[in-house]
């Protein structure tokens, strides 16, 4: 787990009674293994960090989590997740015009803030349906 987000999560997860659980992979063989191991364990969800890694195998960790029946929270929505958070896209373009506009008017990029973090996110949760048998 990124260490920037490690200490809020395990905050949140206090609040709640539940466990964070990290599980570090450098394969897809390793993926499947750790979705099939959280899967296994009941109460279990998956929350997956935006990375190079994960975005490059997001589909096969999407859909392993859904063959294990594994709630998950995505960066990215209409992946069968149960949540989804994520900075709000149209708000960091905006936000891109005025460092855009600032330096055709005649500012130095280099005296500019470097790092703006975003001020709107987006999120959603899924309607879940279940079936009374």
């Amino acid at each position: 787990m990124k260490q920037e987000v490690r200490p809020a999560a395990e905050e949140a997860a206090r609040k709640f009674a539940v466990e964070v659980v990290t599980m570090t992979v450098y394969t897809p063989a390793e993926i499947e293994m750790a979705v099939n191991e959280l899967g296994s364990q009941p109460g279990s969800g998956l929350i997956l960090l935006p990375d190079t890694f994960t975005s490059l195998h997001y589909k096969m960790i999407v859909e392993s989590a859904a063959r294990n029946r594994l709630p998950g929270a995505y960066l990215f929505r209409d992946s069968g997740e149960l949540a989804s958070y994520r900075p709000d896209v149209v708000d960091q373009f905006r936000r891109a015009t005025v460092y855009i506009d600032r330096i055709l008017s005649g500012e130095k990029a280099g005296d500019l803030p470097g790092s703006s973090r975003p001020s709107s996110n987006s999120s959603s949760i899924s309607r879940l349906r279940t079936r009374l048998a």
